[in-house]
């Protein structure tokens, strides 16, 4: 069972990195970081690309 989450898991972070890489070159923006994991202490609400990346990726199904 856990070798067949870490697939899935796998799979999703590389599916959700290209969409991220996609926005990311069609913005113009220097580099996009993971709120919680990049310890971002602030960031303005208007810079979080959160909504669009899921909507990027449920669109598209995670392909860029």
């Amino acid at each position: 069972w856990q070798k067949k989450e870490d697939s899935l898991t796998k799979d999703l972070l590389e599916r959700l990195t290209q969409v991220v890489q996609v926005i990311g070159k069609e913005g113009g923006y220097t580099f996009i970081l993971e709120r919680h994991d990049a310890s971002v202490l602030y960031a303005k609400d208007d810079v979080d690309l959160t909504r669009a990346v899921i909507d990027r990726f449920n669109k598209t199904g995670g392909k860029p």
